[in-house]
């Protein structure tokens, strides 16, 4: 929540660290993971880092994504993690995206969560958009049947299954997920605010013309 506070004032709604949204059909309401700096320090100590670990943190800076990051460096430094920040422009940052060890990607919106998961989390993906390079069995298969089951409420309890293996050894941590406007003069008529801000102009009109 604070870094959703520091990197876009408020304005989203708080992820269950998956690539998941309340916006999705099929979404399973879960619990937001708590802050637990104590905690991560046990795993690191577990995983072999007793004394912390220092990454590189790699984004790039046309959005928020530089104000995410500091304020992602100073809510982990508690938890043992020494993060470097490397911000470069936009175009610094997608030549390498999918090499980067560490990194924040803005990802554009897909109306159901079954088009977005297979492109970034599954085998098939690895070295095209893959970015984690991160590969599941159980999650490909529930992945698979949640393509196959087109009744939402089913589908919903296949999608809590899929949420639960990317909170518990996932490969991303997601904060929130960021509220779009769109702002236009009253003279138009029919305007549609776009998830991922396409200005869709087709069936608008001028009421002045």
């Amino acid at each position: 929540e604070k870094i959703m506070q520091l990197a876009y004032f408020g304005e989203g709604d708080l992820s269950i660290d998956a690539h998941v949204a309340p916006v999705h059909p099929a979404y399973c309401p879960k619990d937001i993971p708590a802050y637990d700096p104590e905690g991560a320090k046990a795993l690191l100590a577990e995983a072999g880092f007793p004394d912390g670990l220092q990454v590189t943190l790699a984004t790039k800076n046309d959005q928020q994504e530089p104000e995410l990051a500091q304020a992602l460096k100073e809510l982990a430094a508690p938890g043992g993690f020494d993060i470097q920040l490397d911000i470069t422009e936009p175009s610094g940052y997608w030549d390498r995206w999918t090499e980067v060890d560490l990194g924040i990607t803005s990802w554009t919106h897909r109306p159901l969560d079954t088009m977005v998961l297979p492109l970034a989390y599954i085998a098939e993906a690895i070295g095209a958009w893959n970015e984690t390079r991160w590969s599941d069995e159980e999650f490909e298969t529930l992945l698979r049947e949640a393509q196959g089951t087109l009744d939402v409420e089913a589908r919903r309890e296949i999608m809590c299954q899929i949420e639960d293996i990317m909170q518990e050894r996932g490969p991303i941590g997601n904060s929130f997920w960021k509220r779009v406007w769109n702002i236009t003069s009253s003279n138009f008529q029919n305007v549609q605010a776009h998830p991922t801000a396409y200005d869709l102009m087709y069936a608008v009109w001028d009421e002045n013309a």
